[in-house]
């Protein structure tokens, strides 16, 4: 029977001390000499535990502030400290400890995470024994064994992938059948529950091994002693993470910091972990300088992108701009104007980084989807080309190399590149999304819906997923799940005008009038940039034979178009052809003489404005003739007529 408890972490501070602390005024930026002295002081302690991310976010940040000469001097200083407190960590090892510990961390570097896991178990090799063991090896130990279970974990995923497609089951065309409350209990995930894997991949062995971590981590944190420190809690929280546990898992991550509050690897999980502002608003945080950093993150990752450039122009300018070249930041903001729409600005940040540093990869995909919406073919295929020469295999290379084809129309060699990045990293919830609308490009959409669900399985933050099945289930006409989808769409991005346009829609299909007039005058309160939600509105007002509402929304939108000077071939004609035939119906030819004159504009309506004006031709012809006649018998009738 497996222990699927987890033990009480320490308590957080009392309501009346977390309402203060939340209304605390916000963190200043770092002071260059503070944040060189916690980045050279932690820097060698991730690269001893193999956090190699980590230390590379950490050196980045380093070498920004010594490029700007930010260390004001204290860099020496802050490198002395953190290679005594380094070599203090080394020579409590001992001698022969050093040497497990150098062989263990060489095995963890080449990826031999068992032959790692079982040199370091060595030096831990009972439960007396792990208690008094050097924190050093006993992390490698667990660490090691961690990074097994989750390799293991991401070869079965692949494995079962790849006998999926090849032998496809009758699963997809009975899931359309389902409603989305029965699709989503229905999707991959871990036997405890979360968004941590394929759940049908996930083997008993692995399972076993990470509930195997979460009791010896567990019976060091009960037992009486120094417990656990702040990187094993952060262990603690990649396996509760793992486990489905993501509440247990941020409040492991909240006692790491409060142990360690310059650790970044426990700031930047926590950031993936937060699912809504509500969440992000009740985290009892430290005051410390990487929690604007945090913040950052957490904000894009909720579409807060106002808050989140807001803090990413502060951190830019403070000091003197030491650190307004920190490639981080940079990627950060391009993707936050990537949200804000804004795909010049985002062209150009990106465009900036890339040239700046030709052999990074980090945010390329991102780069490559605004590089696709542009419809860039040029700096496309230079970007693909680079990322290619750099590293072939790195999943965001084949996500950039799939939006490449897909840009082409190459969809079935966008699908190959896609699917590639998900083997080598099956929880790429970017690439998921991409991987259904290239389904939905070659009509696939059942395989599209499937996409979808795995993209909000491990990413529900994401409003793109949402969106993607909701999209899919209208295309299978299906509208009340359609609405489902968008209202968690909206729930997530509630400033987007094309979701409250498709919703609007799917409202509008199954007869909920109301409720999509709603939608509509909201999209356009809320920009409305290519005039569709006018557009809709009006078309809406005219189905229901409230001609007045649909003539004021139709002049509306003809006097957005010409102000913003853009033009829609779609909506202008059927706006000019609606209030042609409507002015003439209410007799005011002149207006409606004017509408049916631009009709002679468009293909579609060139037709119908010639007729129009035939018409209001007659009308004036016969108009004129009624006159003439009646004042013939006016005159005659006074004797004015001649004989």
């Amino acid at each position: 029977k497996m222990d699927i408890s987890t033990p009480d972490l320490k308590p957080p501070p009392p309501p009346q001390q977390q309402r203060a602390q939340r209304h605390l005024p916000p963190v200043p930026p770092p002071t260059p000499r503070r944040a060189l002295d916690d980045v050279s002081r932690l820097l060698p302690q991730c690269q001893m535990r193999g956090l190699n991310a980590s230390a590379s976010w950490l050196a980045e940040i380093a070498d920004c502030l010594l490029a700007k000469g930010g260390g004001g001097g204290g860099g020496a200083c802050g490198s002395s400290g953190s290679a005594q407190s380094a070599c203090e960590l080394i020579l409590s090892l001992g001698s022969d400890g050093y040497t497990a510990y150098c062989l263990a961390k060489s095995y963890l570097d080449r990826g031999e995470f068992l032959r790692a896991c079982a040199y370091a178990k060595k030096r831990c090799a009972n439960d007396s024994a792990e208690q008094s063991s050097h924190p050093l090896l006993y992390f490698l130990y667990l660490y090691s064994k961690y990074r097994a279970a989750e390799k293991r974990r991401l070869d079965d995923e692949a494995e079962l992938r790849w006998l999926q497609q090849q032998q496809p089951s009758t699963q997809q065309q009975q899931q359309q059948q389902q409603s989305p409350q029965q699709q989503q209990q229905q999707q991959p995930a871990p036997v405890v529950g979360g968004a941590a894997g394929l759940g049908g991949s996930r083997s008993a062995v692995v399972q076993n091994e990470l509930i195997e971590i979460k009791r010896e981590l567990e019976l060091r944190i009960r037992r009486p002693g120094p417990g656990l420190d702040a990187y094993c809690y952060y262990l603690y929280a990649l396996v509760l993470k793992s486990l489905g546990y993501e509440d247990q898992a941020s409040a492991a991550l909240t006692t790491s910091l409060r142990q360690e509050s310059a650790l970044w690897p426990a700031w930047s999980m926590l950031a993936d972990l937060v699912r809504n502002r509500h969440e992000l608003e009740g985290l009892v945080l430290p005051r410390h300088w990487m929690r604007q950093f945090f913040l950052v993150a957490a904000y894009v990752r909720l579409h807060e992108s106002g808050k989140a450039e807001l803090l990413l122009n502060e951190l830019t300018a403070a000091h003197g701009g030491c650190l307004a070249d920190c490639a981080y930041l940079m990627r950060y903001l391009g993707i936050v104007k990537d949200q804000q729409r804004s795909m010049g600005e985002a062209k150009a940040v990106f465009k900036q980084l890339f040239e700046s540093d030709r052999c990074a990869l980090d945010g390329a995909d991102v780069y490559s989807n605004i590089l696709y919406v542009d419809n860039n073919h040029s700096l496309m295929a230079d970007l693909a080309h680079q990322c290619v020469l750099v590293d072939k295999y790195r999943p965001e290379t084949c996500c950039v190399v799939g939006n490449y084809y897909g840009l082409r129309g190459s969809h079935d060699k966008a699908l190959s590149y896609f699917q590639r990045a998900l083997r080598l990293r099956p929880d790429y919830a970017l690439v998921w999304i991409l991987v259904g609308h290239e389904y939905l490009e070659l009509k696939q959409v059942s395989n599209a819906i499937q996409a979808y669900h795995k993209a909000v399985t491990f990413n529900p933050a994401d409003y793109r997923g949402w969106y993607g099945l909701g999209h899919a289930h209208e295309l299978n006409n299906k509208s009340y799940y359609a609405i489902y989808y968008f209202r968690e769409c909206e729930r997530l991005c509630n400033t987007d005008p094309r979701i409250m346009v498709a919703l609007g829609e799917s409202y509008s299909r199954v007869s909920l009038n109301e409720e999509a007039k709603k939608c509509y005058v909201k999209a356009f309160h809320l920009g409305d940039p290519d005039t569709m939600a006018l557009f809709r509105l009006a078309e809406l007002y005219e189905h229901l034979g409230e001609k007045d509402n649909a003539c004021n929304a139709y002049l509306m939108l003809v006097s957005t178009v010409i102000k913003s000077g853009a033009t829609d071939t779609k909506a202008e004609p059927a706006a000019y052809r609606f209030l042609a035939q409507h002015y003439l119906d209410r007799n005011q030819t002149e207006e409606a003489a004017k509408a049916a004159k631009m009709c002679l504009d468009y293909a579609e309506t060139k037709e119908f404005g010639k007729d129009l004006l035939r018409q209001i031709g007659l009308r004036a012809t016969a108009g004129a003739g009624a006159a003439v006649a009646a004042t013939g018998a006016v005159a005659t009738s006074f004797g004015w007529a001649k004989n």
